[in-house]
Formats: structure tokens, sequence, C-alpha cells
């Protein structure tokens, strides 16, 4: 993850990882643990879902339809499940005291 950036769309998360973000509040080792440890508390779909979106893990980036395909669901219920997971994470995000602002910097 070092040094690229992820698009979140839908969620208000913005960019974020990339240098500047997280500065002096975490280290990227830091970082990189919350967020996996905020994967691993959205249920399997919808970690699933996000590591493919975004590329996350080692994943490779897909669209909405690639992964409707591979869930053998709608290109609507992926959406559904991506908005709803990254809520979750927005919510794991302000209870680790991350503001929304502090994210849009």
């Amino acid at each position: 993850m070092t040094g690229e950036t992820y698009q979140i769309e839908g969620a208000g998360l913005g960019e974020w990882v990339d240098s500047g973000i997280f500065a002096g509040e975490m280290q990227l080792a830091q970082v990189e643990a919350c967020i996996r440890q905020w994967l691993s508390q959205l249920s399997d779909r919808q970690r699933r879902i996000i590591e493919r979106r975004f590329g996350l893990n080692g994943q490779e980036i897909c669209t909405l339809e690639q992964l409707a395909e591979e869930l053998d669901s709608s290109r609507d219920g992926v959406q559904r499940l991506q908005l709803e997971a990254l809520q979750g994470l927005c919510r794991m995000l302000r209870h680790q005291g991350i503001s929304r602002a502090a994210m849009l910097q």
C-alpha cells in the first residue's frame, strides 16, 4: 500500500492512505494494521467487495459488474453491500477518533 492512494466514493472518505493524511497521528505500519483490523470487522462478503473494489490486501481491482458475476449477485446488490461496508468503515474511523475532516485533508 505504500505510496498508493485509494479513491473511495459514496461514503465521504475521499482519498486516503497517501502520505500526509495520517501524518503525525500514525505511522504507515500502524495505518496498515488498522485497515486490516477494520476490514476484519466487516462480513466476509463486504470485506471481499472492499478488497476487490479497491485493490487491498493484494487483490486485483475489479468493477461492480465483475464482482456481481463472481458473487452470483446483481450489480446493484454489490453496490449496496459496498456502500454498507464503507459506512461501517466510517463508523469504525469515528470510533477510533479519526474525523472526516482529518480524512479529507
